[in-house]
């Protein structure tokens, strides 16, 4: 990670930190993402308060945006989540898919937080956001990273994902 991802991550960590004090809490975490506060955005908010103190600071930020990136399963790991919300398997995630799974995954999340999102992410205009239009938007914003990975893998281990969608034993 060189100087310019570092003030690149600073200036978002500060757009997140709407009061300024240097820290965020869970309430600043969920404007950002424009999610509630809901306890399955509690479980991803700990991944990145990592001494538990229930805010994350800039130093806290960095070393879970650094493991969130590390390359040797960020790719593995999105596209099984990207899966996961595939919900026809057609290779796509249409806004009804995503608002079923976002929907399923936090109970309060708004409709127009949802096409927001998807809006965002369908960079092509197409009405479906494809792999790599995912990725774009977990690399751009890699608070959806963890978000989209925790969904993913809280489905794989409960094992409700459909069988085309499961990751192959190699």
């Amino acid at each position: 990670m060189g100087l310019s991802d570092m003030k690149a991550l600073l200036q978002q960590f500060s757009e997140i930190d709407k009061n300024k004090d240097g820290f965020v809490d869970i309430d600043e975490f969920a404007e950002y993402l424009g999610l509630p506060a809901s306890p399955q955005l509690r479980e991803v908010f700990n991944m990145y308060d990592r001494n538990g103190d229930g805010r994350v600071s800039f130093r806290e930020y960095i070393i879970s945006i650094a493991l969130i990136c590390d390359p040797a399963n960020t790719e593995d790991t999105l596209r099984f989540a990207f899966q996961t919300m595939d919900v026809n398997c057609d290779g796509f995630v249409d806004r009804a898919e995503l608002k079923q799974i976002l929907h399923a995954a936090f109970d309060d999340v708004e409709d127009w937080h949802v096409d927001e999102l998807f809006d965002e992410a369908d960079v092509g205009g197409q009405g479906k956001i494809s792999y790599d239009e995912f990725a774009q938007v977990c690399i751009k914003r890699p608070e959806y990273a963890v978000l989209f990975q925790a969904h993913g893998l809280n489905r794989g281990m409960s094992n409700t994902t459909n069988a085309s969608s499961r990751p192959k034993d190699d």
